[in-house]
């Protein structure tokens, strides 16, 4: 909305909840006679562009089609996790319990390829790390506690940095484990990912 404005446009903001309201939010947004489209999703995910906006100036943000031809910017996860992944590393970090996303999350596969080959680029062995995936479900995060607490033998854990598929569960994890008295990072590392307004701070 601020690049809009500094641009002098116009901008009109339409939420969808269902692929049957992405047609009505189309044919409402084709009302307005737009110079531009751009369709975002949260969370990057796989959409079905509503035929009606085919042929519309369109670009998409965070979500994919099948369709090549439709322009698509997406984050580099990979990339970012393999970073993120290096800097654990050099921090001296060595005993990793990996949360990542749901399986089926297109963010998923990339983020863990980037971990993983971070990993193995600095000559460690990928059965050191201890891997789990959230459940499908947008409330899924919060089983991250059990998880915490099974991997504290006896009352202490058996990791030092827990790498998390989202802000959401990093969150949860310093809830545990500061009610744990682990210190935060000097105990355990928490890595989080995707920015979340007030959690990194």
């Amino acid at each position: 909305e601020q690049t809009a404005s500094e641009f002098g446009w116009n901008s009109f903001l339409i939420n969808i909840f269902s692929e049957d309201d992405a047609a009505r939010a189309a044919r409402q947004l084709l009302a307005h006679r737009p110079d531009g489209i751009i369709y975002t999703t949260m969370g990057l995910r796989h959409i079905t562009l509503p035929e009606s906006l085919y042929g519309e100036n369109i670009v998409l943000a965070n979500c994919v089609a099948d369709d090549p031809a439709l322009p698509s910017y997406i984050p580099d996860d990979y990339t970012a996790q393999y970073e993120s992944t290096q800097h654990l590393l050099a921090a001296g970090y060595r005993q990793p319990l990996c949360f990542w996303l749901p399986e089926s999350a297109l963010a998923t596969g990339y983020r863990r390829q980037g971990f993983e080959q971070a990993w193995r680029d600095a000559g460690r062995d990928l059965a050191e790390v201890k891997q789990f995936h959230m459940a499908t479900g947008d409330d899924h995060y919060t089983d991250l506690a059990s998880l915490l607490n099974a991997h504290f033998k006896p009352g202490k854990p058996d990791f030092d940095v827990l790498i998390c598929g989202n802000d959401r569960a990093a969150f949860v994890a310093y809830q545990v484990l500061l009610a744990k008295g682990v210190r935060i990072p000097q105990d355990v590392a928490v890595m989080g990912f995707d920015n979340l307004v007030g959690v990194g701070h």
